[in-house]
């Protein structure tokens, strides 16, 4: 019987997730534009026997583990990408849609553990669980895998930060890693605060232990941070952003806000549940207290509060808050406030609790936002695959693409179709990659993603760009340069092409400088003839070096020192957790 909640919520989310389970619909939009790419990078790299650190198709080349979404360090991640490794490439979009329906019933089981650290009843336990997992918040942000992951440790942390003992904070440490490790950082950091609202001390304390724990994630996303985009978030930012007001109107009835993202202004969590939490916020009023605060939060630049406190946080907080995902709160506690007002039934609540949970998966299991039929999302492109394809492969490595027109369809996918291109569409985007995008295409220092406004641009062949995909049209680039080629009359041969290692023979009468378009990152570095030579940034944002007059062999390889570090950082804290762990468990069982 202890296990019967767990198997009732495994049975609920199979139910919930079943038409997209099912393979006649999926799950839309970034789960597949966004990650998927990323797992057949880690899929191919476990395949190689090494953990994905580089991505040679996307934007000239761009880091992976650095990039925090990539989840590259999240153990069900990790899982998943050797399940698709061993099964075949085919499996990959499967295996998310099963990452997002498994976290979806964590987040039931987490909170059901949470509901019923609060004392309530099973039913009532049963149907916090229930609103939380299958509520507005996950039932609406299916396509936001990394959203979807940390929010699911998000009961974990308010539980374990609640309470005193020495176990307790292990698990807060645990709970607050792994939303580190999951991979969205705004999410994050809205896990941290709610850990720290409900513990200032303690979540300090556990929360210095995750630092330590997930070390090898954040000094590299730290380090990529400062050389990308992102630092430039707050110039579009403006007031905040935050949940419309009238999207509220959705938490009685189940209908998207027009004219916004669907995904942040749905909040139906059940007209019952609702109403219960109305009647159970009269007696756990410390609840309603946090369900108010977190809806105020939501709301952001909505209200004139929020939007100036927004508006004065220091850049670097700004970047990391987005009052969308505080929604996840605000679920979580409207989700306790139901759970206690069925307590205050005087009978039937078995019989309520069940009316409730069975209108909120009737309703919310058949969303768009989850639940699209696969001939509506698949993107359609005009463009004969077979053939740019083969015409890339004339050279070794295959000539980059670039987008004018069927643009998402093509920018990201290149580690899926084996089509290298000099676009992408990715918030981590390098910062010397987009400036030199910029040479051909108006946009801002933000952006992420422009397509090619000047053809006729010399930086599109520099960047070894041979085609440019317009409509139904594959148009050649005139003037492409090789990857590798000679500052003057000098030859550069690739024998060998990785996407961590690579091999090159050169030939010159004199010194020279090697140049490529490759883009340039700390953590490449160059060998001649065995000898290291330092790596330099040449034409803004890729690699060369200098090479010596007559015949050498380079060898490039990507092994950032960073990654060292920090990872024998985290190996060593994990190891001091483990045996904390097992001593706080002796002393129990004692």
């Amino acid at each position: 019987m202890r296990l019967a909640p767990y198997l009732i919520l495994l049975a609920e989310t199979l139910f919930f997730f079943r038409l997209s389970l099912s393979g006649d619909f999926v799950i839309p939009w970034d789960l597949g534009a966004y990650h998927l790419p990323f797992s057949y990078l880690y899929g191919d790299a476990l395949l190689r026997g090494e953990l994905p650190l580089w991505d040679p198709f996307t934007y000239c080349g761009r880091p992976v583990l650095a990039n925090i979404q990539a989840q590259v360090l999240y153990p069900p991640r990790a899982i998943a990408a050797a399940i698709g490794a061993i099964a075949g490439h085919r499996h990959h979009f499967y295996l998310l849609e099963w990452l997002v329906a498994l976290h979806a019933w964590l987040a039931g089981c987490l909170m059901f553990r949470l509901a019923a650290s609060l004392r309530m009843s099973a039913a009532a336990a049963m149907l916090a669980a229930s609103v939380y997992a299958f509520g507005g918040f996950f039932a609406a942000h299916a396509e936001h895998l990394g959203a979807v992951c940390v929010a699911a440790w998000l009961p974990l942390a308010i539980q374990s930060a609640s309470g005193g003992r020495p176990r307790d904070r292990l698990l807060l440490a645990f709970a607050l890693s792994m939303s580190v490790l999951a991979g969205f950082t705004p999410m994050t950091a809205i896990v941290w605060a709610a850990a720290f609202v409900a513990n200032p001390r303690g979540c300090a304390m556990a929360g210095a232990g995750a630092v330590l724990l997930t070390a090898a994630q954040l000094a590299p996303t730290i380090e990529l941070a400062s050389l990308s985009v992102a630092k430039y978030r707050t110039d579009w930012l403006g007031t905040g952003g935050g949940v419309p007001a009238a999207a509220l109107r959705s938490l009685g009835n189940a209908r998207f806000l027009d004219g916004y993202e669907a995904t942040f202004v749905y909040l139906f969590c059940g007209t019952g549940a609702l109403a219960l939490a109305i009647f159970g916020s009269m007696r756990a009023r410390w609840w309603a207290a946090a369900c108010a605060a977190a809806a105020l939060a939501m709301l952001g630049d909505s209200t004139a509060p929020v939007r100036w406190l927004q508006t004065s946080l220091p850049d670097a907080i700004r970047r990391a808050y987005y009052p969308e995902y505080c929604a996840a709160v605000f679920v979580l506690a409207l989700a306790c406030l139901a759970g206690f007002g069925l307590d205050r039934l005087p009978r039937w609540r078995a019989a309520a609790a069940a009316l409730c949970v069975a209108e909120l998966l009737a309703v919310n299991s058949r969303l768009h936002t989850h639940a699209m039929p696969r001939e509506k999302e698949r993107i359609k492109s005009r463009v004969d695959f077979a053939e740019l394809r083969e015409r890339t492969r004339a050279a070794s490595p295959p000539f980059r693409i670039d987008t004018r027109d069927d643009a998402l369809a093509w920018a990201m996918s290149g580690p899926i179709t084996g089509i290298p291109t000099a676009n992408g569409y990715d918030p981590m985007a390098l910062e010397r990659v987009m400036q030199v995008r910029l040479g051909f295409a108006k946009g801002e220092r933000w952006g992420a993603y422009y397509k090619v406004e000047d053809p006729a641009s010399p930086l599109l062949g520099a960047m070894n760009v041979r085609y440019l995909v317009n409509g139904g049209r594959i148009e050649e680039v005139a003037g492409t340069l090789p990857r590798f080629h000679s500052s003057g009359a000098g030859a550069a041969r690739v024998t060998r092409y990785e996407p961590h290692a690579i091999d090159l023979e050169t030939e010159a009468a004199a010194d020279e400088t090697l140049i490529s378009s490759e883009a340039f990152y700390p953590g490449w570095r160059a060998f001649v003839d065995g000898v290291e030579v330092p790596m330099t940034l040449v034409n803004t944002a890729f690699r060369g070096h200098p090479v010596p007059a007559g015949r050498h062999t380079v060898r490039w390889i990507f092994d950032p020192w960073i990654s060292k570090w920090s990872g024998a950082v985290s190996l060593l804290a994990w190891l001091a957790w483990v045996v904390a762990w097992h001593r706080c468990r002796g002393r129990a069982e004692a």
